[in-house]
């Protein structure tokens, strides 16, 4: 039997999470976002990547989506999705990561389009896009489902 208590708290952080409008992209006056190191489940590809969305975006808010606060799994086999918050999204050398309670890591490259994708080593997923304002929205999904938002802060 999976342990689903790691995507539990994946989809708990995306609970607060909602749509904000973003400050325009930084110039480069703005400090620099942190260096990130790829992990071994980083998705997307190193050689499908651009730095125009590198920087740092400010969780905004998560809206918890799962069938009445429960799991997505069937009836009977589910188990209650915690509301949680996310941390800030790092956006550096094209690569994104942002995680869940100091616990969950999720990681993965943004593409020129801006589509973002990133997994956890645990079995969540986080599907996004970042619009021309400096927003990233997104869903995240696993044993729950939540949708989030961030905005471009620097």
């Amino acid at each position: 039997m999976r342990n689903s208590l790691p995507a539990c708290f994946l989809v708990l952080a995306f609970v607060g999470c909602v749509a904000q409008q973003p400050p325009p992209p930084t110039t480069a006056a703005t400090a620099p976002a942190q260096a990130v190191t790829p992990t071994t489940y980083a998705a997307g590809s190193a050689q499908n990547t651009t730095t125009a969305f590198d920087g740092t975006y400010t969780f905004t808010s998560v809206q918890n989506i799962s069938r009445g606060g429960g799991s997505l799994r069937p009836e009977g086999e589910g188990f209650k999705c915690p509301d949680y918050t996310a941390s800030h999204i790092t956006i550096s050398g094209g690569l994104a990561q942002f995680d869940v309670r100091n616990t969950i890591l999720f990681q993965g490259y943004v593409t020129p389009q801006g589509i973002l994708t990133m997994r956890t080593g645990v079995g969540q997923q986080f599907d996004g896009q970042i619009d021309p304002q400096g927003m990233i929205h997104g869903r995240v999904t696993g044993g729950c489902a939540y949708e989030a938002t961030w905005h471009r802060s620097a």
